[in-house]
């Protein structure tokens, strides 16, 4: 529900041929940094025909001793047609350390898109204790979600945690993200409700019927499921001289009403020069 992998499988290689790799530094440590990428795009989906596009993403960050904001967005060029993609708007803020303790405030704004079909609008909050060391550190954090194209759930409770070392020119970092939420449907939206909450429902005598509820509190309040689902994932960033290489994959874990077995798994891989 929360940060969908996608029912496609997407390829894309970013090649940062036309970033422009400004920055401007300031009094106070302050920087900021815009740029430019394109790569080629191809996704599939069961049912529909292969896309092939360029995708063009420009984006921006500006970053000082207490904050950094970002933001990026991608438009993908196929044929005739121009189509946004996705885009995201980030800011974090931050207490100076004390003792290798410091307080985040992290706030999102992100859209995902895939086809008119596949796509979530979200809005998110979080705070965070990170407990830090010069090569390693560890954090645990509380926040919510709200995501905008899911009619049958309003807000996500969200609960991680997570941990990073560095190893050389290597980063490592690992975390666990839990996700609790609500899902409700009124009693007379019969294809929601099934939808929801199919186990509850059963199906109507007769073509006129509505679809009632086997307890007595779902037949006057329709259908009210609480769902989690908690996602596992690592990184590993690698970085020597003019090259770096990033490499992410993840597993989500849940019940099979709130998760397919197609978005379970996700995996990217990221290389620059």
């Amino acid at each position: 529900m929360i940060h969908p992998r996608l029912h496609a499988t997407a390829f894309a290689v970013s090649l940062a041929l036309l970033s422009t790799g400004q920055r401007v530094q300031a009094q106070g440590n302050s920087e900021l940094q815009t740029w430019l990428e394109a790569g080629a795009l191809t996704t599939s989906r069961s049912g529909s025909l292969p896309l092939n596009a360029l995708a063009l993403t420009p984006g921006a960050r500006y970053a000082n001793n207490r904050m950094t904001a970002s933001a990026n967005g991608s438009a993908w060029l196929g044929g005739q047609q121009v189509q946004l993609g996705n885009a995201v708007a980030a800011l974090e803020a931050f207490t100076p350390l004390l003792y290798g303790v410091r307080a985040e405030l992290m706030a999102n704004a992100s859209r995902l898109f895939q086809d008119p079909l596949v796509q979530n609008d979200q809005l998110d909050a979080e705070g965070r204790l990170h407990f830090m060391r010069q090569r390693g550190g560890v954090w645990l954090g509380s926040g919510v979600a709200r995501p905008l194209r899911v009619a049958a759930v309003s807000n996500v409770n969200v609960s991680s945690g997570g941990i990073w070392t560095r190893l050389g020119p290597a980063t490592l970092r690992g975390s666990v993200t839990s996700f609790f939420f609500t899902k409700v449907a009124s009693r007379t939206d019969t294809l929601e409700n099934a939808a929801v909450c199919p186990a509850h429902f059963v199906a109507p005598s007769n073509p006129g019927a509505n679809i009632m509820s086997s307890t007595d509190q779902s037949v006057s309040t329709g259908c009210r499921q609480q769902s989690r689902l908690t996602d596992v994932e690592g990184t590993v960033h690698w970085e020597h001289r003019l090259m770096e290489v990033t490499v992410r994959g993840g597993q989500r874990f849940g019940d099979k009403l709130d998760v397919t077995s197609e978005s379970r798994q996700w995996a990217s891989a990221h290389a620059a020069i």
